[in-house]
């Protein structure tokens, strides 16, 4: 018969115990690690960012948008989806004057993921606008020259501008030498008009 030594029974028992621990622990780093990665994907990855502002230049594979502050930014609009506010047409399309809020991946900044354009309603002092009155001295199908009261002479593109006629107005209204006109423009883009009101000849 053999006889069973307790010192090898307590050496094979310690090494099972130690071999599980190690195990264990590997598992549990491991896991660790995994998570960590997946947590710095899902919140730098795919964080959405927003640009605000006015088109100052667009083509079919990008556009350029001016904002509040002054920074120009352009963005690759290739395959990107347009989405209209209020008072768009059904089938949106980009184009210079319009406001619009871009969207891009922030691992992807300068490719628009989405951009909305943003209603057309009239400019107001509180949204950074102003207005120009004076008597249109040139006109063309993309653009008005105006000189105001005090001689100073401005030039605005109308390209998608809303024009507007005073009590006299003609239907559709259009601009011509000698109207007395108020335009309106953001001044993030003050040489592209938003709006053209004609106002009734006296």
């Amino acid at each position: 018969m053999y006889k069973i030594n307790p010192q090898n029974v307590g050496r094979v028992a310690a090494t099972a115990v130690l071999s599980i621990g190690l195990s264990v622990g590997a598992i549990s780093v491991a896991s660790a690690a995994a998570h960590g990665t997946h947590g710095s994907v899902h919140s730098g990855v795919n964080r959405t960012i927003a640009f605000q502002g006015t088109i100052t230049a667009v083509s079919s594979t990008s556009v350029t948008v001016l904002n509040a502050k002054g920074t120009s930014s352009t963005f690759t609009i290739a395959t990107t989806k347009v989405l209209g506010g209020k008072h768009v047409t059904p089938v949106p399309t980009l184009a210079l004057g319009q406001r619009v809020v871009v969207r891009a991946l922030a691992s992807a900044p300068t490719i628009a993921t989405k951009i909305t354009i943003e209603g057309t309603k009239p400019a107001t002092k509180s949204v950074g606008a102003f207005a120009f009155r004076g008597d249109v001295t040139a006109v063309s199908t993309t653009s008005v020259t105006v000189l105001n009261a005090k001689g100073t002479s401005s030039t605005f593109t109308i390209t998608t501008t809303k024009v507007l006629g005073g009590s006299s107005k003609t239907t559709p209204p259009t601009l011509a030498l000698g109207q007395r006109v108020v335009v309106h423009a953001w001044k993030s883009a003050p040489t592209i008009a938003s709006r053209i009101t004609i106002e009734a000849a006296k």
